[in-house]
């Protein structure tokens, strides 16, 4: 995860600078792998093998709502693409989300939950 204090002002100013532009661009598109049936985010599809599941009561735009939240306090990786950060994550209560880049022309995420502890980056263990 992206630390501010570890870079110099003019550097911490210029990825606060480039969080908010990218946040007022993003948009959660999900994955309908990591849907769970009655999804209201969409249609689920198969896959072989497991994939975890998001709340089936998240919508497309309360997704996109938390991200753009987690983008501007900076819950972001410091690999970015195109101007987006690759990836970004929401922690609800013991659930810690990764939203993924999927297409860095758009801005668009999909995300899933981290189901086990030792997936989290550092600084939320």
């Amino acid at each position: 995860m992206l630390l501010l204090s570890a870079l110099s002002m003019a550097a911490a100013g210029k990825f606060t600078e480039a969080m908010q532009h990218a946040a007022s661009k993003v948009r959660y598109t999900g994955s309908p792998y990591h849907r769970s049936p009655g999804s209201k985010a969409g249609p689920i599809a198969a896959r072989v093998g497991l994939t975890s599941k998001c709340p089936p009561n998240w919508t497309n735009v309360e997704a996109t709502r938390l991200l753009r939240h987690a983008l501007k306090e900076g819950r972001v990786s410091m690999a970015w693409e195109r101007g987006y950060p690759r990836y970004v994550w929401h922690l609800d209560g013991d659930v810690l989300y990764e939203a993924r880049l999927t297409n860095s022309e758009s801005g668009e995420y999909h995300g899933y939950p981290l189901e086990d502890r030792w997936q989290w980056p550092k600084n939320f263990r």
